[in-house]
């Protein structure tokens, strides 16, 4: 990602968050007093550091994302335990969870008392923030919380574990049926246009069937080449540990 050297205009029109908006005439203040006292080089050095902070995050978030799809722990690097909506690291206890985007949170007090809200987070010095819509409208101690439950809707709940199936046991692009063994599942990547796409089969049989149903449309001789050997399109998966089929051959 390359980060390009703007004009103060430029500067200027970008998309204040919502939080900042009262804090706009400060931060001017700030900027002014220091071109008052000729101090062009903080300013320039003020924007370089916000900057090169923006750039650690960034590559610590991918660092991390990358670590969760390979299912180790962005804490210690271990194996993850993976459920619909939460991975937990039984080794160092690190754990990430979604909450239900359909259904609500209730806060249960230690005194009995329940409070419903849409979200609720666990922020700085064990203080838990519930929102209802947009805003935040109440601020829990961790002393006074019994504990926290999320309420899922069985649609939500059921539109995860359909998606965890499909990606478990995809469908055959052929016959359309689950693909129920991962020792006989073939795969091709194929470009009929411009990007790389891939197809998955059930069997030998039915990549032979959809070869022979789409000979001329695949573009430049896709079956008969190794992806990793190619440039002819935008590369969209990884190829190099997959096994290159070819017409014919199991």
């Amino acid at each position: 990602m390359l980060f390009f050297r703007r004009k103060r205009k430029d500067l200027d029109a970008e998309d204040k968050q919502i939080t900042l908006m009262d804090q706009e005439s400060k931060v001017e203040e700030n900027v002014s007093l220091l071109r008052q006292e000729k101090d062009e080089g903080s300013v320039k050095k003020l924007n370089s550091d916000v900057n090169n902070t923006i750039k650690r995050a960034t590559k610590d978030d991918l660092k991390e994302l990358k670590l969760l799809e390979k299912g180790r722990c962005p804490e210690c690097g271990w194996r993850t335990e993976q459920f619909l909506y939460t991975s937990i690291c039984s080794h160092c206890g690190w754990s990430k969870r979604i909450t239900p985007d359909v259904g609500k949170v209730i806060i249960h007090l230690d005194d009995k008392r329940k409070i419903e809200c849409d979200k609720a987070f666990e922020v700085n010095d064990g203080v838990i923030l519930c929102l209802q819509g947009d805003v935040i409208t109440h601020e829990i101690m961790h002393k006074a919380l019994a504990y926290i439950e999320y309420v899922w809707t069985e649609e939500e709940l059921g539109k995860i574990r359909r998606k965890r199936t499909e990606e478990l046991h995809p469908l055959c692009n052929w016959c359309f049926k689950p693909i129920q063994d991962p020792d006989k599942m073939v795969t091709h990547y194929i470009a009929f246009g411009l990007d790389q796409e891939r197809f998955s089969f059930c069997s030998e049989d039915c990549a032979v069937s959809f070869e022979k149903q789409y000979p001329a449309r695949v573009h430049r001789n896709c079956y008969e080449r190794d992806c990793n050997d190619c440039d002819s399109c935008r590369k969209k998966y990884d190829t190099s540990k997959e096994k290159v089929h070819i017409p014919g051959q199991v």
